[in-house]
């Protein structure tokens, strides 16, 4: 039996309604704070850098999205998340996609990662040691159903602002570069106008 390629785009996703607190949410997937499982994806991902901590660059890395196409991935990070049970974590090795239509846990890496799963059609939980991710949150579709988990992932909520101020990446720039980028100036002005954005 053949059967029909699923193009799953932003519009698609939008237009999915959720049960979440008792109502029914068409833009919950938008919500950066939201991530959907994907047992299918190699890695997680997102399209918004909301508390994205030690970036690196993907060094011209390329994600295969679900329609096949190769998408850049900007940067990797590790974001801090906080549950709405009070787990605290980081997740290692997120993709930054600009453009993503939404977040994606890879439920794959967290099982090589030594994580356990167990679930029915209502959760699904991924726990190892002290974490436990529960994924209970169902967002309907015409095919079926995703299971999605709110992380709230702000670096400021999840560890005060030491831990934000302690993980923000540097970024070194010779003279002549930042002369370039901040449009010709002298160099002096290039070098008052650096010691001011440290």
């Amino acid at each position: 039996m053949k059967q029909d390629r699923i193009e799953f785009s932003k519009e698609i996703a939008l237009r999915m309604t959720s049960e979440y607190g008792g109502k029914s949410m068409t833009t919950l997937l938008e919500d950066p704070k939201v991530f959907v499982i994907d047992t299918g994806a190699t890695c997680h991902s997102t399209g918004n850098w909301i508390g994205m901590t030690n970036m690196k660059d993907a060094k011209g890395s390329k994600t295969r999205m679900g329609n096949g196409a190769k998408i850049e991935t900007k940067a990797i990070g590790k974001p801090p998340f906080r549950t709405n049970d009070g787990t605290k974590g980081v997740m290692n090795d997120v993709h930054l996609i600009p453009g993503a239509a939404f977040n994606l846990v890879s439920g794959t890496k967290l099982l090589t990662l030594g994580y356990k799963s167990q679930g029915d059609k209502e959760t699904l939980v991924y726990s190892k040691g002290n974490t436990k991710l529960v994924f209970d949150i169902k967002i309907r579709s015409p095919q079926g159903m995703l299971l999605a988990a709110r992380l709230n992932r702000n670096a400021m909520e999840v560890g005060g602002a030491a831990e934000m101020t302690r993980v923000q990446p540097i970024k070194t720039l010779s003279i002549n570069k930042a002369h370039q980028l901040l449009g010709h100036m002298s160099e002096e002005s290039t070098h008052l106008t650096a010691k001011a954005l440290v």
